[in-house]
């Protein structure tokens, strides 16, 4: 009975970079550029989270909220500018 508890949890920036993100592609760059900032900071929490011990879940679901926030951003220039 040495099973081992699994105290990791889902980051909440990750979570709002995704929502976001998804928002990005009905909105544009007004959810688009904090999609891509809340990813960013998101993935530097996870990363550096095995170095303090709490292991933080969510990689995917940031990288996802960054992509999805920068096709919004990328979508919004294009339809501005006439293509």
């Amino acid at each position: 009975m040495n099973a081992e508890i699994n105290k990791s949890k889902t980051s909440t920036l990750a979570i709002v970079s995704f929502i976001l993100g998804m928002l990005a592609l009905l909105i544009g760059i007004i959810t688009g550029l904090p999609a891509v900032l809340c990813g960013g900071i998101a993935l530097y929490n996870i990363i550096n989270s095995e170095k303090d011990g709490e292991k933080l879940k969510g990689q995917g679901i940031a990288l996802a909220g960054i992509i999805t926030g920068l096709i919004g951003i990328v979508y919004y220039f294009i339809s501005k500018s006439g293509f």
